[in-house]
């Protein structure tokens, strides 16, 4: 029973890789839709945890705040999407940026100043382009049906 169980695990899994290469709009949409709808939930049960106990006001706050958050998410989801691509991609050039000047700094070889060139090049890319989630999306796809894929086949064997 359990082979069977672990088998099932592994089809649903690639199921899921396929769907978020086949449908990865939808699928992000989903998963943030669900993201939102949890922080929403565990938000007001802070809440009426808060006017249960009288904790301190600091979990109201934190709970009003995460309510308002899980509300953006949950209406807005592809506005938080760029929202936390900009954020990305901003720390990407801002970390490839202080790289690349320290690397100035210590004359370092043309090799370690590639790395913090790329890094510079892929934030922008993703800052900038909406179509870096798709590409992301797509690729943890084809990663999740290549685990089932090797999953399944491991299963099976043992």
């Amino acid at each position: 029973m359990g082979e069977k169980r672990n088998g099932l695990y592994w089809i649903l899994l690639g199921l899921l890789g396929i769907f978020l290469i086949i449908a990865h709009n939808t699928a992000l949409d989903i998963i943030f839709k669900v993201i939102g709808l949890a922080i929403i939930i565990s938000s007001i049960y802070g809440l009426v945890d808060f006017y249960k106990f009288r904790d301190n006001t600091a979990r109201l706050i934190g709970c009003i705040i995460g309510l308002i958050v899980g509300l953006w998410i949950f209406g807005n989801t592809w506005e938080f999407i760029t929202f936390v691509n900009v954020v990305l991609g901003v720390i990407l050039i801002v970390s490839g940026g202080v790289c690349l000047y320290r690397g100035f700094r210590r004359n370092s070889s043309d090799m370690r100043l590639i790395y913090p060139c790329i890094s510079i090049l892929i934030g922008i890319i993703i800052a900038t382009s909406h179509a870096a989630t798709s590409w992301v999306t797509i690729g943890a796809g084809i990663g999740i049906v290549y685990s089932a894929i090797v999953g399944y086949v491991g299963a099976r064997r043992y």
